[in-house]
């Protein structure tokens, strides 16, 4: 009789065994499923951060006529006020930091190479001397990872 209720016990302990094995492989794969939904999540997040940084610089350079006036001002060569000149370096500033921000997002892996060539096309930009003197001035705020990206990207180009 206790033979019988041994194999019984150890029939039970090999199902139980079993069974919490097939539990701990669904709670991995179930582990695996979650993070590449936060993974997905956060590609997404990024992505909308990045396209509102950029609308928001857009924005603030075509609801601004001031600024538009300051741009043309200074590519026509005529003498900014103090006023004008600090207008016109923080558009920039904040124009570049949003390519960093681009970057940033794209370097770390949560934004495609479709972002990275969206990132590449301003580089067009630099080529007006206001965007370029503003680059020489603003490109010492921005970390050295951007600046070396960036310049490398236009000897490409």
């Amino acid at each position: 009789m206790a033979d019988t209720e041994n194999r019984i016990i150890s029939r039970i302990d090999r199902y139980l065994s079993v069974g919490s094995s097939i539990a701990i492989l669904f709670g991995i794969l179930f582990l695996g499923y979650e993070l590449r939904l936060n993974n997905q999540l956060l590609r997404l997040e990024a992505r909308s951060a990045a396209s509102q940084n950029m609308q928001g610089v857009i924005t603030a350079y075509t609801d601004n006529a001031s600024l538009f006036a300051i741009r043309e001002k200074y590519s026509n060569g005529e003498q900014l006020t103090n006023l004008e000149s600090a207008k016109l370096f923080q558009f920039f500033f904040l124009t570049f930091r949003g390519w960093q921000d681009g970057y940033y997002y794209y370097a770390s892996g949560l934004l495609g190479e479709t972002e990275d060539i969206q990132i590449k096309s301003f580089l067009r930009n630099l080529e007006e001397p206001v965007f370029s003197d503003h680059w020489k001035l603003i490109k010492e705020e921005l970390t050295v990872e951007f600046v070396q990206y960036l310049e490398k990207a236009m000897i490409i180009q």
